[in-house]
């Protein structure tokens, strides 16, 4: 499989997208990963903007897209780039809702 994938960075973006997951623990490795190793003005604006908001917040977010990516059946890599952006802010709170520092 590795033969398949190739490159390291492949292998862990089919890992996530099969396993429904999110490796990346902070929005620089979540950029590190993409062509050219930097996320667009776009995507950091789209961070800049959701990083304060409540998990409720996040949490219906995430189920809008992901309901819309399901629908649609077609790949959208924005839509994608958004879903991974939420799953990364998401992983910021503690199990009791509150933001946790890292």
């Amino acid at each position: 499989m590795c033969d398949e994938l190739g490159d390291e960075t492949y292998m862990q973006a089919y890992v996530e997208e099969m396993g429904g997951v999110l490796l990346c623990s902070d929005f620089n490795c979540l950029c590190s990963r993409k062509e050219g190793g930097v996320c667009d003005a776009k995507e950091v604006a789209y961070y800049d903007k959701n990083k304060g908001a409540s998990l409720q917040e996040i949490q219906s977010k995430l189920r809008l897209l992901s309901g819309s990516l399901a629908k649609s059946g077609k790949s959208d890599p924005w839509m994608s780039q958004r879903v991974s952006i939420l799953k990364l802010i998401a992983a910021t709170f503690a199990p009791d809702g509150s933001k946790q520092e890292l």
